[in-house]
């Protein structure tokens, strides 16, 4: 096959670039408040339209919104707990999202309005627009019977004055209906300096308690509108509690909540005369977040307002970006600034604090070549094994790619041995020291594997430690592993499929036959590692499995096993299994089988999906998924006459359309993974060695960028998507047309495009 690529190439920026703005200086003006949202629905429930806004009134749906403790007076400062109540008396099924929280910080599925208006405590954190992160979150059918959700309105809105209020509440809580309150009258009184300081005292004992208690407190305290609670709340994110903090140690995952209270703070004066002088402690731990939230605090006292909304017209959006570029550019002053006192008392910090705050002197600094990372990125060897387990994954994973270098061997052999290292970061630190010190690597880990109880974390699950294939050293450690069926059966059978050679092949089917079935992953690995070692009997038994799942529950079963055994091996015998799914009646068994067949299956499947479509055509979750895996599948390319055949199948009305050039994207990141993009396909992997899933000889792909100098040479790289690329493209008719494009977070984007039309050639690709 020979294709013609354009290769263009583009680079993420650095953190310590700038941009230059136009040399004509129009004037430009930030505004005093964010930019609001629009007014709330009047008061009823409403089917919600495409773009959120209300239409036709619900009558069958009801929302109503009461204090939750009974009453409607409050104390400045105080807590203001509100319960939202949904029910349904209507004919149709509607779930409703009980969500309580968002990753970002807040959730947006509730809004807020009060009369008089009160203030936004998070406007300076959310000072670029309102972000979603999700997180985890369930659903419940409306029925007649109400339905409860407790939020607190101090997280939306702070009312720093006492007297009479109007608060009214709108909700999209309920599947595709917007709901909004009559006004709640709040009588809100002065602040009472003692019970302000009794508050704050229960708060302290809230926080020395366990996770729970210690949220709960730490709530309360960042509604608190007192000095004593801002100067509390920096003593505490500077991890330098004072007397009356003693006991008292924030988990490090809700430090978020102390800036929260921060910004929310009408002490904002006194709380960055704190800060500022926090830098300076000797044992104060100064951390990214600590950093950042004195930058945006500082940039909002030293220059107030916020950007407006990006705008439609062209001129507009120029002047826009300009004033952008300025905003940004006074905070990057601030950061040099604080990072510059930071650097400076270095040498005053005691060990811990030291350690902290190279971390963050180097995180923050990273993207930019400076004289700060000049200096200290050459202590990280000396230093990672002492970072907190947060910084040593940002490194290890996240910022890999930029300070990788063989003198960091003694470090990663040190976290790896080490009985107080996290799980997790023992994980990263062996499979980058297999990296850079293969050998070393290799019998570290072949060490940590023979342990029982292991001390590796879940990052095992993302990525194998070893290279693919049989490790007869590992045998008897794999076997018993499995044999014993503990609470690290699951594992134990991953990594079985993993390195587990034929020599053990009878103890495993003695495990098969004779232990109580495990979770979906690791009976599927079991039959990964079966079709690994002995083929034809694994195919034998597949197929009699497939014949003797006479009932939906049993089909479901399966098709997730062999899902789970396709993330390890690529067997043909599984693949065929899967395919006989596709004529099963259950619907999870087809769009189980459906969703394994586009992420790993061979050409062989396409038909077998075109069928599969043609008999399920009423459910639509079961055509989302055969329609997916046909325009998405690794293995095959849609002929122009087969996507007008696959329009003729599908139910619903959007057409597929049809592409005279193939698109493709490949984007490297800070840690090394791969991410590939050909046409409407994807594939990702980490950057290791990987034995290439198409067969044949090994890929190759030497990935410069961060990894390049004259001293260290070049890194070779291998990734499974690299791999699916070829493969992918192999599938497409000789000349086709393919745009390519790269991106990397690098910024020598020059060498990796180098690398990449070498690659490219060197896999009968014609760049130009």
């Amino acid at each position: 096959m020979r294709c013609v690529f354009w290769v263009v190439l583009l680079a993420w920026g650095c953190g310590g670039s700038t941009s230059q703005a136009p040399a004509d200086s129009e004037a430009v003006t930030l505004l005093s408040e964010p930019p609001g949202e629009g007014p709330l629905a009047a008061a009823g429930c409403y089917e919600r339209s495409a773009d959120g806004s209300p239409t036709r009134r619900l009558p069958g749906i009801g929302f109503q919104v009461r204090p939750a403790n009974g009453t409607r007076e409050f104390r400045v400062g105080e807590a203001i707990r509100l319960t939202l109540s949904f029910t349904n008396t209507g004919s149709e099924v509607r779930g409703l999202d009980l969500a309580n929280y968002d990753r970002a910080g807040r959730l947006h599925i509730d809004r807020y309005a009060l009369d008089p208006e009160g203030v936004d405590p998070l406007r300076d954190y959310f000072d670029r627009g309102l972000v979603g992160l999700g997180g985890l979150r369930r659903t419940e059918t409306l029925s007649e019977r109400p339905t409860e959700v407790q939020r607190t309105l101090n997280e939306y809105i702070q009312i720093r004055q006492p007297g009479r209020y109007q608060l009214r509440v709108e909700s999209a809580r309920v599947e595709g209906v917007l709901c909004a309150s009559g006004p709640i009258e709040l009588v809100i009184r002065p602040a009472d300096a003692q019970a302000d300081a009794m508050a704050l005292e229960r708060a302290r004992t809230l926080m020395r308690g366990r996770e729970e208690s210690q949220r709960e407190g730490l709530r309360q305290l960042r509604f608190l509108q007192t000095e004593e609670a801002a100067q509390t709340m920096v003593r505490l994110m500077a991890r330098t509690p004072g007397p009356e903090d003693a006991g008292i140690n924030v988990l490090e995952g809700f430090l978020l909540d102390l800036a929260f209270g921060l910004y929310g703070s009408p002490h904002r004066e006194a709380i960055l005369d704190a800060m500022d002088a926090a830098l300076a402690v000797p044992d104060a731990q100064i951390s990214p977040l600590f950093v950042d939230t004195l930058v945006r605090l500082r940039a909002q006292q030293e220059r107030p307002g916020y950007l407006p909304q990006y705008p439609t017209e062209p001129e507009s959006q120029r002047r826009w970006r300009r004033l952008e570029t300025t905003y940004q550019e006074h905070r990057r002053e601030i950061r040099e600034r604080v990072c510059g006192r930071l650097l400076d008392g270095l040498g005053d910090k005691e060990a811990r604090a030291s350690d902290v705050a190279v971390a963050t002197l180097l995180e923050l600094n990273l993207r930019a070549s400076s004289a700060v990372t000049n200096r200290l990125q050459q202590e990280i060897g000396t230093r990672l094994p002492n970072f907190a387990p947060t910084s040593q994954t940002r490194f290890l994973r996240d910022r890999w790619r930029q300070v990788v270098d063989p003198a960091l061997v003694p470090a990663l052999q040190a976290i790896a041995d080490a009985d107080g290292s996290d799980p997790n970061v023992r994980t990263l630190a062996l499979r980058r020291l297999m990296e850079l010190a293969p050998e070393e690597g290799r019998r570290r880990i072949v060490a940590e594997l023979g342990r029982h109880p292991l001390r590796l974390g879940y990052a095992v699950r993302e990525q194998p430690l070893l290279p693919l294939g049989p490790v007869p050293a590992l045998d008897e450690v794999l076997a018993t592993g499995v044999e014993r069926h503990d609470h690290e059966f699951d594992l134990r059978a991953r990594l079985l499929a993993q390195y587990g050679s034929p020599a053990i092949l009878e103890r495993v089917r003695a495990v098969q036959a004779r232990h109580p079935r495990g979770s979906d992953t690791a009976e599927g690995a079991l039959l990964a590692y079966l079709a690994r070692v002995d083929a034809t009997r694994a195919g034998q038994d597949l197929i009699a499995r497939v014949r003797a799942a006479d009932t939906v529950l049993k089909q479901g079963v399966l098709a997730n096993e062999l899902a789970a055994a396709m993330e390890y091996d690529r067997a043909p015998s599984i693949e065929l299994a899967l395919i006989a799914m596709l004529r099963t009646e259950a619907p999870h068994a087809i769009t189980t089988a459906a969703r394994a067949l586009q992420k790993h299956g061979s050409a062989r499947g396409k038909e077998a999906l075109f069928a599969a479509l043609a008999r399920s055509p009423s459910d639509p979750q079961v055509e989302d998924a055969l329609t997916s895996a046909l325009l998405r599948g690794r293995g095959w390319v849609l002929t122009e006459a087969e996507r007008t055949r696959l329009d003729e199948l599908r139910i619903t009305t959007q057409a597929v359309a049809v592409q005279d050039a193939v698109s493709v994207m490949i984007v490297f990141d800070l840690s090394g993974s791969v991410l590939v993009h050909v046409g409407e396909f994807s594939s990702s992997s980490p950057a290791e060695s990987l034995a290439p899933a198409s067969g044949g000889a090994r890929r190759h792909f030497v990935l410069p960028g961060g990894d390049v100098d004259a001293e260290r040479g070049v890194r070779p790289v291998r990734a499974r998507a690299l791999d699916d690329l070829v493969f992918k493209l192999a599938q497409y008719p000789a000349g086709t047309q393919v745009h390519a494009s790269i991106l990397s977070d690098a910024g020598e984007a020059n060498e990796v495009g180098v690398a990449l039309r070498g690659w490219l050639e060197a896999h009968g690709l014609v760049p130009l």
